[in-house]
């Protein structure tokens, strides 16, 4: 809970000093819980009051740029690869062969991309979004969105919220729901992701009261 001091009471969220009457935090918008016991919820309960909420926009963006830079890494590996195999076989390259094998190369990686992030994205999130605590969801059901959603979100991230300098994407730094132009496209949303060994810590009592 949250923990006073003298007649100020600190946020065991954001950790912002409030009255002590405050029953929410003007920061973060948690509940103070001054109408509650004050003892600290066990770490289960804590981390299960995060699930669901809103995933910050920041982490999104991470999740984002390691997709972006395993694709470089894959588009650059691949183009050398195909350059070394182009003069093992045929001999040096011309420049418009070079044009052919660098265009070759970037359409590969893309399809790529597009078929990872699809596939991902039925499931609930990339490796990357998974690997930060994000889960997308349908923002009515909150189950993973269907294949043509996901699909829909996929090629609107890629070709149109990556226009005007990227536009689409940070206009979930403003958007009241957190969502950028490909989640509103998709009807979804990007949630926080409770860790497995946290969610099974935070069942584990409510599975003892149903094997009584």
């Amino acid at each position: 809970m949250y923990e006073p001091t003298g007649n100020m009471q600190s946020c065991r969220y954001c950790g912002a000093g409030l009255p002590q009457e405050a029953a929410f935090c003007s920061c973060c918008g948690h509940e103070t819980g001054t109408t509650a016991a004050a003892q600290p919820l066990p770490r289960s309960q804590a981390a299960a009051q995060e699930e669901g909420q809103y995933a910050p926009v920041w982490k999104r963006f991470l999740a984002r740029a390691i997709d972006v830079v395993a694709a470089l890494v894959a588009y650059y590996s691949l183009c050398f690869f195909l350059g070394a195999a182009w003069g093992a076989m045929v001999g040096e390259p011309t420049d418009s062969q070079i044009d052919a094998l660098v265009g070759a190369a970037l359409l590969l990686v893309l399809a790529g991309y597009l078929i990872y992030s699809w596939v991902g994205t039925t499931r609930g999130g990339t490796l990357s979004q998974q690997l930060m605590g994000l889960r997308v969801v349908d923002k009515n059901t909150l189950e993973p969105p269907s294949a043509g959603r996901a699909l829909a979100r996929v090629l609107m991230s890629v070709f149109v919220s990556t226009m005007f300098y990227c536009l689409g994407y940070l206009w979930a730094t403003w958007d009241k729901e957190k969502q950028t132009w490909h989640d509103k496209a998709a009807n979804t949303v990007v949630v926080r992701s409770l860790p497995r060994e946290a969610a099974t810590e935070a069942l584990a009592p409510t599975r003892s009261m149903q094997s009584v």
